[in-house]
C-alpha cells in the first residue's frame, strides 16, 4: 500500500461536550504531523450559541453549520442529505467524525459510506429507542453493525484504503496494551486463553429526579442507558482482551448470557423524593414532579446499571465465563441540587472507578484496578497516581513460577511505570492520551493505509462487542416481560 499525500480535510458532526473536549484541541495538536485538519462542522440549530461561543474563545476558526434537522429516524432527511454533500463539495471533505447522539450514528455512517468519506465514529456503533423495552430494538444493533460492516466491505471494493475506527480507546490504552501482552506471553507458553474474566465500571454519576426525566446528554429519556454510553467501554476491551488469546483451535462460537437491570423507577425505591429533601432543602425549587409523575414519565426509560454473567463456548464446552457490572449511579462527589450550567461530561461530580480480574487457567492472574476519589483533578502532583488520584492504575501480575521459573510470582506496576508520555509530562493523564493514540491512528490509518486487520480499531473487530450489547439489552427486555432471560447467540456473522 501506498502512502496517501492528500490533505485529510475532516468534516466532524456533532460538536458537543466531547467533542469540545477531546476531537478539537487533539487535532489542533496533530494537524501540522498529519496534514489533516477540521475543516468545517455541523450541529444542531439549538446548539449553536453554545458552540459558537466555545470556538470564539479557543480562537478556533472552524466553520459551522446548523440543521434544524435533528430528528432522529435511522435515514437522513433529503434536506439533511442535501446540506452533507453541499459541505463535503464545498471544503473538499474526504474524512468525517461522527461525534452525535448514536440513535444518529446509522444515517450518517451510511451516508458517509457511500460518499467514500473515511469514518472516526464514536461509541456505540448503533443504539436505538426503546432498546431497553422493546425485543426487536435490541436484535436491530446486531443487524446494524452487520449492515454497515457490510456496506463498509462494500465500499472497500472500490476504494481499498477506506478506513472505518470507532473511537474505543481503551483499546489505545498503554496499560490495556501491556495487559494484553502479558495474556499473550502466557498464552505462547502455555496455549490457554483468558478462562475467566470480571469487569466492573462506574461511572460515579449522580442524576436528580428531574434531570433523568429531561436531560438529553446521555440520557435514560430515550429508552437507552449506560449500555449504550460508557458501558460499550467495558463490552469492546473484555472482547478485545478475549480475543487476543483465542486461536484457531481454541475460539468460542456461541455467546450465552444474562442481565439483570436497575431502572429509574428502581432509583425511587432506593433513594425517594422524601429522601432527597431531607439532604437537600432546597429540592423542591428545582423538582418539576412528584413521585407519581416521575414513576409515570419514567415507566419505560432506559437502564441506570446492568449486570452480566456470560460464557463463551466452542461445541458445547466452555472456553470463557465472565461478569460485565456497569454501573451510572456510583459513588459520586456531587453535593448540589442542580445541574444547570456544569460540564456533564465531567463537572458535575463524576467520580470513575474501574477494575478487572483476568484469569488464564491456572497460569495467570492479572488485576486492573483504577480508582479515583474526586472530580477535582486539580490535585497534588504526587498524589495523581495514588489509589484514588487522576491518573491511579495500578495491575497486579501473579504467575505459576513453579512451573515457569523465569516468571515472576507477583509483580505490581502503575500507569507511570508503562506509559513514557505519562512519566515523562508528555501528556496530562493516561485516558487524555489514549484518545490522542486513537484519532492519530486513525490519521495515520488514511495516510499511511494498512490492511483492517493491522487496525487497532476497525468496525470489522467489533463483533463479539456488539454481539453482547446486543445480547444483553435482549436479556434486560426479556426479564422485564418476565419471560426467560438467558440470550444464547450465535457468534458466526
Amino acid at each position: 500500500m501506498t502512502a496517501n499525500t492528500t490533505p485529510t480535510n475532516v468534516l466532524i458532526i456533532g460538536l458537543g461536550y466531547y467533542a469540545r473536549r477531546t476531537y478539537l484541541p487533539v487535532f489542533q495538536q496533530l494537524s501540522s504531523k498529519y496534514s489533516a485538519q477540521i475543516v468545517c462542522g455541523l450541529d444542531i440549530a439549538p446548539q449553536a450559541e453554545i458552540v459558537n461561543t466555545y470556538l470564539q474563545e479557543k480562537g478556533m476558526k472552524i466553520p459551522v453549520h446548523y440543521t434544524a434537522d435533528y430528528q432522529t429516524s435511522k435515514c437522513l432527511s433529503s434536506n439533511l442529505e442535501k446540506q452533507l454533500n453541499l459541505l463535503v463539495s464545498k471544503y473538499n471533505v474526504n474524512a468525517v467524525i461522527i461525534a452525535t447522539e448514536p440513535l444518529a450514528h446509522f444515517k450518517y455512517a451510511e451516508w458517509a459510506l457511500r460518499n467514500n468519506l473515511h469514518i472516526l465514529m464514536d461509541k456505540p456503533i448503533t443504539t436505538e429507542a426503546e432498546v431497553s423495552t422493546d425485543l426487536c430494538k435490541a436484535k436491530m444493533l446486531l443487524e446494524d453493525f452487520i449492515f454497515l460492516k457490510g456496506q463498509y466491505s462494500k465500499a472497500r471494493l472500490t476504494n481499498s484504503d477506506l478506513v472505518f475506527n470507532l473511537m474505543s480507546q481503551r483499546r489505545f490504552h498503554p496499560v490495556f496494551h501491556f495487559v494484553r501482552d502479558m495474556l499473550k506471553e502466557v498464552l505462547e507458553e502455555t496455549n490457554c486463553p483468558i478462562s475467566s474474566i470480571q469487569c466492573s465500571h462506574s461511572d460515579g454519576q449522580w442524576r436528580f429526579p428531574t434531570e433523568i426525566v429531561e436531560q438529553d446528554y446521555h440520557p435514560y429519556n430515550q429508552g437507552y442507558g449506560k449500555c449504550s454510553h460508557s458501558g460499550y467501554h467495558a463490552f469492546d476491551i473484555v472482547s478485545w482482551l478475549l480475543n487476543s488469546t483465542y486461536t484457531r483451535q481454541k475460539s468460542p462460537d456461541t455467546l450465552e448470557l444474562n442481565s439483570f437491570g436497575v431502572y429509574p423507577n428502581d432509583l425511587m425505591a432506593q433513594f425517594g423524593m422524601d429522601d432527597y429533601r431531607r439532604l437537600f432543602p432546597d429540592f423542591d425549587e428545582h423538582n418539576s414532579y412528584t413521585q407519581n409523575e416521575f414513576l409515570n414519565c419514567a415507566s419505560n426509560f432506559g437502564e441506570v446499571d446492568a449486570f452480566t454473567n456470560f460464557s463463551l463456548t466452542k461445541s458445547d464446552k466452555t472456553l470463557s465465563v465472565g461478569s460485565i457490572n456497569l454501573i451510572h449511579n456510583g459513588s459520586s462527589q456531587r453535593n448540589w441540587v442542580t445541574a444547570t450550567g456544569k460540564d456533564l461530561y465531567k463537572g458535575n461530580g463524576r467520580v470513575k472507578h474501574e477494575s478487572y480480574y483476568i484469569v488464564q487457567g491456572p497460569f495467570q492472574s492479572i488485576l486492573y484496578e483504577a480508582y479515583q476519589s474526586t472530580e477535582d483533578h486539580h490535585c497534588n502532583p504526587e498524589e495523581l497516581d495514588k489509589f484514588g488520584g487522576k491518573n491511579h492504575v495500578d495491575i497486579h501480575v501473579f504467575r505459576n513460577n513453579k512451573l515457569f521459573p523465569q516468571w515472576q510470582a507477583h509483580k505490581c506496576f502503575n500507569a507511570y511505570d508503562i506509559s513514557q508520555k505519562l512519566s515523562s509530562g508528555e501528556t496530562n493523564g493516561i485516558q487524555e492520551e489514549s484518545r490522542t493514540n486513537c484519532i492519530e491512528e486513525f490519521l495515520s490509518n488514511i495516510q499511511s493505509p494498512k490492511a483492517v486487520s493491522q487496525q487497532t480499531s476497525n468496525i470489522e473487530g467489533h463483533s463479539l462487542g456488539t454481539i453482547m450489547l446486543s445480547s444483553v439489552y435482549q436479556s434486560l427486555v426479556l426479564r422485564r416481560m418476565q419471560q426467560n432471560a438467558t440470550v444464547i447467540q450465535s457468534l458466526k456473522l
